[in-house]
């Protein structure tokens, strides 16, 4: 990838900037540019309402409802199952495999690949925006992105008060757990507004409030339900243990999965769960935590709603990567199965149609050039995703395109592949794995070998192959 030089970027934002913006593509036209809120969450995965992941009951009216006010991609997925690598590519526009940052100790400002990528804030800043942002947006601050960003900090997000560690006793999880210190969760005696999150929220909100010159680029980056799920008791109550239902798991699941496979699975740790009877304590804690981050962004929408940037902002709404609780015996994400791929993705606001569902595989590499379409404006640099507009203005509209996830292990590249009805899965070592979603929502039945398979094996193979070529770093 060799990104646009500093200078010819901006001559070239500048120039379309002299033409004025339109949002005219998807059924409007805006006299001003429009404003843009940026939400991400860490590891939620699809155990919100509008999507129904969970089996039971999950309290997110505030997502919920954003879902309903716009148009939800009921078949959305990450590029990567690692905050890092995906916050990378996600921003960037470009396959981990152009990227090169797989995992959460690399700084993609280093790499000569992307040390000149202009990620989503960048880009509207280029553009007359005033891009200002809160919380996790990337996995490392990266301060030429924003004008404003608080916390101004290393990993861009506020102090947890209550902080795991090895000299105090776990909440939840027993303290044999330590060698992963961050798998805990419990009660903690804090006040609502001293949490992240919420503090996160309040600096949103302020903006929000604040007259503005400039038309404005909003990132908020809410950090839960990533681990540790620490939560005042409040939120724990809204799911009885009594209440609180299991995912559905078949015992037999990891037979017919490939050694490559299984490899990604930290088994031990759900053997543990087991043991110690916490596997409800555990999902608990996890949907506590949804409901708690859900909240935070129905205070964030609610002062939206009240505002004079109402009706002229567009809000995306996505999560880095999925979360297994206990499927596959999993307790992460780090894996090419649905748990880990499978995320929430909502357009909606300005010329957006309200109540949209759409069924298509896309992927959050669709992030970038969509918003770049929605204010007319160009792409610094050939992306990896597509735009969604043709979506957001027909969710029925052709959209050749599949979605590919890759993780990376031991400097092997394994990757998934979705499409309407099925998921293909190559491992380095070229064995594989076919599910029929049609058939198989869970994934339990791998039929790779099933003769009545094949076309369909063939034809994401290929996709696969087409996949790598195309984004094969350039040389």
């Amino acid at each position: 990838m060799n990104p646009l030089s500093r200078r010819r970027f901006l001559q070239a934002s500048l120039a379309t900037m002299a033409a004025g913006i339109s949002i005219k593509g998807i059924g409007n036209t805006a006299t001003k540019p429009p404003n843009i809120l940026f939400i991400a969450f860490d590891d939620l995965n699809d155990w919100v309402g509008c999507l129904g992941g969970y089996p039971g009951k999950v309290h997110t009216p505030n997502i919920d409802a954003l879902a309903a006010s716009g148009t939800l991609f009921t078949n959305a997925h990450c590029a990567v199952p690692l905050c890092n690598a995906s916050r990378t590519s996600t921003l960037t526009g470009l396959s981990p495999l152009r990227t090169g940052a797989f995992y959460n100790n690399t700084q993609w400002r280093e790499l000569p690949q992307t040390k000149n990528a202009v990620p989503i804030p960048q880009l509207f800043r280029n553009h007359g925006y005033r891009a200002v942002g809160s919380g996790k947006i990337f996995h490392f601050h990266d301060p030429q992105s924003w004008d404003y960003f608080w916390p101004n900090n290393s990993h861009g997000e506020p102090e947890d008060p209550i902080k795991p560690s090895y000299e105090t006793p776990r909440k939840g999880a027993p303290y044999s757990y330590k060698t992963d210190l961050q798998f805990d969760w419990g009660a903690v005696d804090t006040a609502l507004e001293n949490t992240p999150d919420y503090q996160t929220a309040n600096q949103i909100i302020q903006q929000i409030q604040t007259p503005q010159k400039q038309p404005l680029f909003l990132g908020l980056g809410i950090g839960k339900p990533h681990l540790p799920w620490y939560l005042p008791q409040a939120y724990f109550d809204r799911y009885p243990l009594d209440k609180v239902q299991l995912p559905a798991v078949l015992q037999s699941d990891l037979d017919d999965i490939p050694a490559a496979g299984r490899e990604m699975i930290n088994g031990y740790l759900h053997s543990d769960i087991i043991r110690d009877g916490l596997w409800k304590k555990a999902i608990q804690a996890y949907l506590a935590s949804i409901t708690y981050a859900d909240e935070q962004l129905g205070r964030v929408l609610q002062t939206l709603r009240a505002s004079p940037l109402a009706d002229n902002t567009i809000i995306v709404l996505w999560s880095d990567h999925g979360w297994h609780l206990g499927e596959k015996m999993q307790w992460r994400k780090l894996t090419l199965w649905q748990e880990a791929t499978h995320i929430p993705l909502i357009f909606s606001g300005l010329g957006i149609a309200a109540g949209k569902r759409c069924h298509a595989p896309v992927s959050l590499l669709d992030i970038y050039p969509t918003l770049a379409d929605l204010i007319h404006q160009p792409l610094p640099y050939p992306v990896d995703g597509h735009s969604l507009s043709p979506l957001l203005r027909n969710t029925n509209a052709a959209w050749p395109y599949k979605a590919f996830t890759v993780w990376q292990m031991h400097n092997k590249n394994h990757v998934a592949v979705v499409d309407q009805r099925f998921r293909l899965i190559r491992y380095a070592d070229g064995t594989e794995e076919l599910y029929d979603h049609e058939q198989d929502p869970h994934e339990w039945h791998n039929q790779v070998d099933q003769e009545s398979y094949q076309t369909v094996r063939k034809n994401l193979s290929a996709a696969i192959d087409d996949y790598l070529r195309k984004t094969a770093p350039s040389t």
